[in-house]
C-alpha cells in the first residue's frame, strides 16, 4: 500500500482522529473519519466502527519530511482487524514515527498493534518525544520490529493478563529509565540491543522478561533494579553491563538467569531468593571492586557456571537449595553462611585441572545446618576458617597461613 500525508490546517488543540481502514494508510484525507490529517496534537484511533478487516498502514511522513509526529496511537476494543505500520515503500530511505505522550494504547483492544522497521528497501523507526507508556491488555500482543530511540525520557511497558509486549529492534533511550510493569502471565521481550539509564523492573505474574535475544545483543545500563512476586522472573540472554550494580529481590518462587557474562566494573550485585526460586549465572561474572551479597532463603539452586570475580562475596543460606560455584571464584573475602542443609560445592568434579578459589584475605565458611561443602577445587586464602555440623570434602590442595 503507497499513500502519502501532507499537512492540513493548523488546529490549536488535538483531536483523535480515526483511521477509517480504506487502504491508503496514513497518508491521504480519505484515510481518517473526519477527512483530516494527523497533527503531533492528534492520536491515531484505530476501531470505533470504522476498522473493517486487518490493515497495513505505510507511515509516509509529510510534505517530503522524514518524520510522522503523532500524539499517540490507540486501538479499541471494537477493530475487527490487526493493524501494521511499517515505513512508506516510496518515502525517504529513513523515516520516523515520533510518539507523544499518549504513547501506545491496547490496554482495552480487541486487535494487536505491529510496528515493522523495514519495507522495499526504506527502515521506519520510533522515538519518543516525550515520556510515555505502552501497555497491552487481555490477549493482546505489542509489537516493535523498529529500533526505538528513547531521547532521554522514561519509557513504561505495562502489561496485565495474557498481554504481551516485544520490542524486537534496538532499543536506545539514552540516560532515560526503562520501566516494566508486568502484572500479568504474557511475556515482555526486549530481545535486541539494549542501552539505558535505569531498569526498574516488577514482574507480579507467571512468564519470564527477557532481555537480549542472544549472545550479540548487548545490554548495557548503569542500573539494574528487579523485583519478582511470583513464578515469574528473568532472562538476560546476552552480554550485559550494569556499572550501577545490580539488585534482584525474589519474593517467590522466581529465577534470575544471565545467560552470558555479567560486567559492573565495580558496582555491587545484591541478589534474594524465596521459596523455591532460582539463580543461574552461567557466563563470567565480572564485579571488579564491587561486592557480591546473597541471601537465599530458597529450596531452589544458585549457580556460578563460570568464574566469579568481586572484592568480596557474602552468602546466607538458609534452606536446602544446592550452592555451586564451578568455575574460578576470586574475593578477597569470602563469607559463607548457612543455616539450611543445601550442599556448597566449589569447582567441578570432572574438571581434570580445577581453577580454585582464591581468597587473598580470608576464607570463612560457617555452617550451622547439616549441610555437605566439597572442594573439588584448590583453595588459596592466608585464613580459613571452616564450622560445620556437617561433613567436608576437600579433593584439591589447600595453602594458606591458618587453617581453623
Amino acid at each position: 500500500m503507497i499513500v502519502a500525508l501532507a499537512f492540513s490546517q493548523m488546529r490549536s488543540s488535538g483531536i483523535d482522529v480515526y483511521l477509517n481502514g480504506r487502504g491508503d494508510g496514513f497518508t491521504g484525507p480519505g484515510s481518517f473519519s473526519n477527512w483530516s490529517y494527523p497533527t503531533a496534537q492528534d492520536r491515531i484511533i484505530w476501531g470505533g466502527g470504522l476498522a473493517a478487516g486487518a490493515m497495513t498502514a505505510n507511515a509516509t511522513t509529510p510534505l517530503g519530511s522524514n518524520v510522522l509526529s503523532v500524539k499517540g496511537i490507540k486501538v479499541l476494543d471494537d477493530a475487527t482487524g490487526g493493524l501494521t505500520i511499517q515505513a512508506h515503500g516510496s518515502g525517504n530511505t529513513t523515516q520516523t514515527l515520533l510518539l507523544g505522550d499518549q504513547g501506545i494504547d491496547l490496554g482495552f483492544a480487541s486487535q494487536n498493534l505491529t510496528i515493522n522497521k523495514a519495507n522495499a528497501g526504506r527502515t521506519l523507526g520510533v522515538t519518543l518525544g516525550t515520556p510515555q507508556t505502552w501497555n497491552a491488555g487481555t490477549g493482546r500482543t505489542l509489537t516493535v520490529n523498529a529500533d526505538v530511540t528513547g531521547n532521554n525520557n522514561q519509557l513504561t511497558l505495562a502489561t496485565r493478563s495474557s498481554g504481551a509486549i516485544t520490542l524486537a529492534g534496538t532499543t536506545n533511550m539514552g540516560s532515560g529509565t526503562l520501566v516494566i510493569d508486568k502484572q500479568g502471565s504474557g511475556a515482555v521481550n526486549v530481545t535486541g540491543a539494549l542501552t539505558a539509564g535505569t531498569i526498574n523492573a516488577v514482574n507480579t505474574n507467571s512468564g519470564n522478561v527477557t532481555f537480549g535475544g542472544g549472545a550479540t545483543a548487548v545490554v548495557n545500563v548503569p542500573t539494574l533494579n528487579l523485583t519478582a512476586s511470583s513464578t515469574g522472573g528473568y532472562t538476560f540472554a546476552g552480554a550485559t553491563t550494569a556499572n550501577g550494580g545490580v539488585t534482584f529481590n525474589g519474593l517467590q518462587t522466581s529465577t534470575l538467569q544471565f545467560s552470558n557474562t555479567l560486567t559492573t566494573n565495580g558496582a555491587n550485585l545484591t541478589a534474594s531468593t524465596a521459596n523455591g526460586g532460582v539463580l543461574t549465572f552461567v557466563g563470567a561474572v565480572n564485579l571488579g571492586a564491587g561486592n557480591a551479597t546473597l541471601n537465599l532463603n530458597t529450596t531452589g539452586a544458585t549457580q556460578f557456571q563460570s568464574s566469579l570475580t568481586a572484592n568480596s562475596l557474602i552468602l546466607n543460606a538458609t534452606k536446602s537449595g544446592a550452592m555451586t560455584f564451578t568455575g574460578a571464584l576470586t574475593a578477597p573475602t569470602v563469607t559463607i553462611n548457612t543455616k539450611g542443609t543445601g550442599a556448597l560445592t566449589f569447582g567441578s568434579a570432572n574438571a581434570f585441572a580445577s581453577t580454585g578459589l582464591n581468597a587473598a584475605t580470608s576464607l570463612t565458611i560457617n555452617s550451622i545446618g547439616v549441610s555437605n561443602t566439597l572442594f573439588n577445587s584448590a583453595v588459596t586464602s592466608p585464613t580459613i576458617n571452616i564450622s560445620t555440623a556437617g561433613s567436608l570434602t576437600m579433593s584439591r590442595a589447600v595453602s594458606g597461613t591458618t587453617l581453623n
